[in-house]
């Protein structure tokens, strides 16, 4: 995460957006860091997650209130491509 916390102090904030369609479960061992980094993070920096298992949203959602942040999951592929800056400024981003 040391990656994001350069980003945001280069540019302010952060918005990330992750593909996690593939990822079926998720691990309190790989939640507990994401966990920290964003609740110490929370004013700086916004997650878009597209998912497709209702499990895994359920988790994302419980972090996101746990960490007060500001995540927007999505089940429409479509939808959160669109709001991702690199597709909507390059060809070939899936629709």
């Amino acid at each position: 995460m040391s990656d994001f916390d350069r980003e945001i102090e280069k540019h302010g904030s952060l918005d990330l957006f992750m593909d996690v369609r593939n990822t079926q479960r998720s691990s309190s061992k790989s939640r507990e860091p994401w966990k920290a980094w964003a609740s110490k993070n929370h004013a700086r920096h916004r997650s878009h997650v597209l998912v497709s298992s209702s499990i895994l949203h359920i988790a994302i959602s419980v972090i996101a209130m746990a960490s007060k942040t500001v995540t927007t999951a999505y089940a429409n592929e479509a939808e959160f491509f669109a709001r991702a800056p690199v597709c909507r400024s390059r060809h070939g981003c899936p629709t």
